[in-house]
């Protein structure tokens, strides 16, 4: 492998290794995306909850005590469910952008690995062309030599 190789080489190991780190950022932030999502159905559930106990509530007879504090219970599920919507969206914005810099990555990889490719071609081809040259200088040689030799 020539100096140039592995310099190439070196440079593609390291492009590599930032492919896999955003590939692992993307799956924490993927993770994370999950877990809010979870927690976001569970807070939406315990919400709808919320609405029916409201609506069985108005059905029969409560103090205004009781309907206070059902209706703060309401209102803090309701500002826990909008906070945790807003969690989300960010950790959505987050796996979008993660999903961004894995594509960036790979294309680097991919132009490296390239460049590699065409390097040992370059470098294939002019071995070839040297030894092609030495081959056609020495049959040149040996013709010469069986000219003067005869």
């Amino acid at each position: 492998m020539t100096k140039r190789q592995k310099r190439v080489q070196k440079i593609l190991e390291i492009r590599e290794k930032h492919l896999d780190q955003s590939a692992n950022h993307l799956t924490k932030a993927r993770n994370l995306a999950e877990q809010a999502e979870r927690a976001l159905e569970e807070q939406q559930r315990r919400t709808q909850e919320a609405l029916k106990e409201r609506e069985e509530m108005a059905q029969r007879p409560v103090t205004a005590h009781e309907w206070i504090d059902s209706e703060s219970w309401r209102m803090r599920l309701g500002n826990q469910e909008r906070v945790l919507s807003e969690k989300a969206a960010r950790a959505q914005v987050v796996v979008q952008k993660a999903h961004e810099e894995m594509l960036v990555a790979r294309t680097e990889v991919k132009k490296i690995e390239t460049w590699k490719e065409n390097l040992i071609q370059t470098e294939l081809q002019v071995t070839e062309r040297k030894d092609r040259r030495a081959e056609d200088e020495f049959a040149a040689l040996r013709a010469r030599m069986t000219k003067e030799g005869k």
